[in-house]
């Protein structure tokens, strides 16, 4: 007997726009019919999508959808979509005013989706708790649709008035629906349930999505140590540089999160580097995009005469060379986006891209209590404003970099979620035993470069002009060096968004590798 197939049905009713006084509105209405015929089958339909107040020419609203396998067996997925406008009156308005079409659908993703007319089917094998990309970004008013209004002139004395309405034979006070059908079946059925020739691939690389699919919710309170593929869900609050967000990071003691970069154009000669997390990164132009943060696994050789955080004089009452705490001109901030950066293929190049670092500071002056604060505490100052700013000399509150330094709160974010409260809580107090329940402390001692004493972060301390937070070598967070000491240094990047996994499991012994779509 053939095997019926899981449907489900999504009907986004109404764009409707008003010409004039104009009130228009999006509503949504869902029908789901699932039938499962294996023991454990699910389909979750995933929709980013707000009603908007007024929808009219040259208005675009955000519609996203994917589905997620919630089940435990392999699917295949395809989406169909109608469209349909309906005027005042009721009758049914074609697709298309002369040449333009009325509402413009913005397609996304489409390269992970092949179309057969109207349907997509997903290229790729949805495993299980795996999501598909995003088919679908928005849809668009156009603006050049022109309105069906009657016009009636009046002449009272010297007065000359115009009325004009709405005469609902038009795009204007219509209603437009967009109906998708989303359908899921068992992968190794699809031909036979959809009478269909089309080749569905074998497993998607893995991409940004992919990892965030495999995090663990935010509810989980404590770490699992088995867990070593799963990044865990962190929700944070708006901070004065950012707006509220979802991060996913790798935490406790060795994740499945080694990655090979720097490798050579025959992609070969890599180095090992660990994923940090998921984040939704500015890339210097107010765009914000989910991107991978990688910190280089080891520090940097010691092959130059030092790694000073900055080496220019302190611009203080006695001119003591000790550095400042500029970001932007610092020595290393230059010397990694110069020659570094230079050193680097042309295949690795083309994995990275500019983005936002935070220069937020603060001193242990501060009236707050642990010394530095809290992990989440720190995390709010990093992005804050608060930095050095004597003199007329103001440090900056960020910079637009390729390559820069950790935060301290990249640091010690991997005790979170029960690793060790003492390293979280209290940063100051995170060294030995403690220290070593966090991968970032213990990537550090695996080192077979030679080390400096301590690891250079990028925030600096706002009370004074030369000073920078360190990692200390024995895994504490301090503020009391000053920047032209010479200590070790560990590169990050943020990866391009559209980056893959093409293989490896993240182990020691596989570690992820990477490509471009």
């Amino acid at each position: 007997m053939k095997s019926k197939k899981s449907i489900i049905i999504l009907s986004l009713i109404a764009i409707v726009g008003i010409v004039g006084v104009t009130v228009a509105y999006f509503s949504d209405s869902y029908s789901f019919s699932n039938e499962f015929k294996t023991k454990e089958y699910g389909t979750t339909v995933k929709e980013k999508f707000i009603s908007p107040e007024a929808w009219t020419p040259g208005t675009t609203t955000e519609k996203k959808l994917k589905v997620k396998n919630s089940g435990t067996i392999d699917e295949a997925v395809r989406v169909s979509y109608s469209e349909s406008w309906v005027n005042k009156n009721g009758d049914e308005l074609p697709l298309k005013q002369g040449d333009n079409v009325v509402a413009i659908i913005n397609w996304t993703n489409q390269r992970d989706w092949i179309q057969d007319g109207n349907t997509f089917y997903y290229k790729y094998v949805l495993a299980p708790q795996e999501e598909t990309s995003t088919l679908i970004d928005s849809v668009t008013y156009n603006i050049a649709v022109e309105s069906e209004i009657s016009c009636t002139e009046t002449t009272e004395g010297n007065v000359k008035s115009k009325t004009c309405s709405s005469s609902g034979e038009g795009y204007d006070d219509a209603t437009y629906t967009l109906t998708f059908t989303i359908e899921t079946v068992q992968f190794d059925k699809y031909k036979e349930a959809w009478s269909t020739n089309i080749v569905i691939a074998g497993t998607k690389p893995m991409d940004v999505s992919t990892l965030i699919s495999k995090s663990n919710p935010v509810t989980i309170s404590d770490y699992n140590d088995g867990d070593v593929h799963q990044m865990y869900t962190f929700n944070r609050g708006a901070t004065d540089q950012m707006p509220s967000t979802t991060e996913y990071r790798y935490i406790g003691d060795d994740p499945y999160n080694y990655i090979e970069f720097n490798c050579d154009d025959e992609g070969a000669n890599c180095e090992i580097w660990r994923i940090i997390g998921i984040f939704d990164v500015d890339d210097g132009d107010g765009h914000y995009e989910q991107r991978i943060k990688l910190v280089r696994g080891f520090t940097l050789p010691v092959s130059m005469d030092t790694y000073a955080w900055d080496e220019r004089e302190y611009e203080g009452y006695d001119g003591t060379v000790r550095g400042k705490n500029d970001w932007n001109g610092a020595y290393i901030n230059t010397y990694l986006n110069g020659n570094y950066y230079d050193s680097f293929s042309e295949t690795s190049k083309n994995l990275i891209k500019d983005a936002i670092y935070y220069l937020g500071g603060r001193t242990s002056s501060d009236p707050v209590e642990p010394e530095y604060g809290t992990t989440e505490e720190i995390y709010i100052w990093e992005r804050g404003t608060t930095v050095y700013n004597q003199n007329e000399a103001t440090r900056p509150i960020n910079s637009k970099n390729l390559l820069a330094l950790m935060y301290p709160s990249d640091v010690y974010m991997v005790y979170a979620n029960g690793v060790n409260s003492t390293c979280y809580d209290d940063p100051l107090y995170c060294y030995d035993d403690d220290a070593k329940t966090g991968w970032i402390y213990n990537s550090n001692k695996e080192s077979e470069q030679e080390q400096l004493d301590s690891i250079w972060l990028i925030s600096p301390d706002s009370a004074t002009s030369y000073r920078v937070f360190n990692v200390s070598e024995n895994g504490y967070l301090f503020n009391l060096f000053n920047a032209n000491n010479a200590f070790s240094v560990r590169p990050v990047v943020y990866l391009v968004p559209d980056v893959e996994i093409s293989s490896g499991d993240g182990s020691p012994g596989s570690p992820y590798k990477l490509s471009v779509h």
